[in-house]
């Protein structure tokens, strides 16, 4: 964030003006990207005098937006799909979708995000199905049937059905488990 928030001062010192980009565009890029959801999207009371706005102007737009969201927390924060529920105090589940699975013993297959904010921690629960999780941000403290190992990003594991696990954010970032759940 600071990196981007370095680079969008820069621009603005050297470019100035650009043509052609309107903030009308720079809002649909976004949405393209997956920066803002389609509620978002379309319930910006913005959207049509933002066509004739400069690309300065929506730069800076965006970087208040965007400092304005790295406060809230990620169960204020609205999701792109799906249905979103929290879990425990600073613990958010986004759940993305379900399909039929050609895995031999599973019916289905879905994904979702636990997402969870420094300080926070999952209850000690028994899984309800075997599941494959991957650390797409942060990093979690994970208590597995009572062995513990850190997870860092792009680390995977797995859970069985009844496999008793609890994560803990110990860190000062937000991070971020998918869980992709093999149901039978």
């Amino acid at each position: 964030m600071i990196a981007g928030l370095v680079v969008g001062i820069r621009w603005l010192v050297t470019q100035g003006r650009a043509s052609g980009d309107s903030a009308m565009q720079i809002l649909r890029e976004r949405y393209a990207r997956g920066d803002i959801s389609r509620e978002e999207f379309e319930a910006n009371p913005w959207r049509e005098p933002m066509d004739k706005l400069d690309r300065r102007s929506a730069l800076a737009f965006g970087l208040i937006a965007a400092s304005a969201a790295m406060v809230k927390p990620a169960a204020a924060q609205p999701m792109e799909a799906g249905k979103e529920t929290t879990l425990a105090p600073g613990v958010v589940q986004r759940v993305y979708g379900e399909g039929p699975a050609i895995i031999p013993n599973f019916k289905t297959v879905s994904m979702r995000d636990i997402i969870m904010q420094p300080g926070s921690k999952t209850a000690y629960n028994p899984m309800k199905n075997a599941m494959v999780c991957h650390i797409t941000e942060g990093e979690l403290r994970l208590v597995q049937d009572g062995k513990t190992f850190t997870a860092k990003k792009n680390h995977v594991w797995t859970c069985a059905k009844n496999t008793k696990e609890q994560a803990f954010n110990d860190g000062n970032v937000v991070a971020v488990m998918r869980i992709t759940d093999l149901m039978a």
